[in-house]
């Protein structure tokens, strides 16, 4: 019957795979280099456009299915919930193989795939071990309705060990054909905009610039070399970003006229030294924005 036959399908999909464990070992070296060095790496042409293309298609069906529910963040410190206008948001849960085999796919391959190959990275790249979990982490999939919808300048980890033990933060954008005169870019912030470390912090970008210019040009995170306290990427489709969760301050910009999927990956250390960790050569990037009191 139908249904024996979606599991076959899936369960095939699930066998053959995305690719994703070959694209990540093949960027390590750049995409560890950059992280230690300037806090985020992004890659176009993660998955190639005709897995993208299915994946936008799933994700619209989930939609379509009613499944999204209005999106909130929650502020660490007291628990409120501050609603998202037009945004809307779901979780993957058992029965979602069935609408979105691809996303499920995704999923099962980037939770082994990503702490596999940061856990691998030549000792002392890090300022510590990240030791990142291949069984605890958090997710969420996203749409922006245009509307001038945003996501305002936050950090994903403020409150660290042992209340929260996130450490990378990846995000893929469903977005094929995006234009970018509809905004909606994340806007990374990977400078000091002054004071006495920044130069400390600002040489270390430019050097991560200086290693990666090519792939930095490709993702679209012009202003390494320049003034400003930021990068903006703008969310095209296959691209995915990967930023650490306690250090890079961002926002999203407003987005308007097209729907903006991304979905969203957030991988948890074993190892809670090298979370909100004083000594990492990007702590100064969190503390101008979130000093410690």
């Amino acid at each position: 019957d139908d249904e024996q036959r979606d599991l076959q399908a899936f369960t095939a999909l699930m066998e053959r795979g995305l690719g994703t464990q070959v694209q990540l070992a093949e960027m390590q070296a750049p995409m560890t280099t950059a992280l230690a060095q300037r806090g985020w790496f992004a890659c176009d042409g993660f998955l190639g456009d005709a897995a993208c293309a299915t994946l936008r298609a799933e994700v619209e069906g989930l939609r379509a299915s009613g499944l999204f529910e209005r999106s909130y963040s929650e502020v660490a410190e007291t628990g409120e919930k501050i609603w998202r206008q037009h945004v809307d948001a779901m979780e993957l849960g058992s029965q979602t193989w069935r609408t979105a085999p691809t996303l499920v796919a995704l999923v099962a391959e980037m939770m082994q795939a990503v702490p596999f190959t940061f856990n691998a990275a030549p000792a002392g790249i890090f300022a510590r071990p990240l030791r990142l979990s291949s069984s605890t982490f958090g997710h969420k999939l996203a749409c922006s309705s245009g509307e001038g919808a945003f996501y305002p300048k936050h950090l994903d980890n403020t409150l660290g060990p042992p209340m929260d033990t996130r450490k990378l933060t990846a995000i893929y954008y469903l977005n094929p054909g995006w234009d970018d005169a509809n905004g909606g870019a994340i806007r990374l912030y990977d400078r000091v905009p002054d004071g006495a470390a920044a130069a400390d912090a600002n040489a270390d970008a430019a050097d991560a610039d200086a290693a990666d210019a090519a792939d930095a040009a490709k993702a679209g995170g012009g202003g390494l070399g320049e003034t400003r306290a930021y990068s903006e990427l703008a969310p095209l489709g296959d691209r995915l970003l990967l930023f650490w969760s306690d250090l890079i301050v961002h926002e999203v910009l407003p987005s308007y006229e097209q729907h903006r999927y991304t979905f969203t990956l957030w991988f948890s250390s074993e190892n809670p030294a090298c979370i909100d960790n004083t000594s990492d050569r990007l702590y100064a990037l969190r503390e101008a924005h979130y000093p410690k009191a």
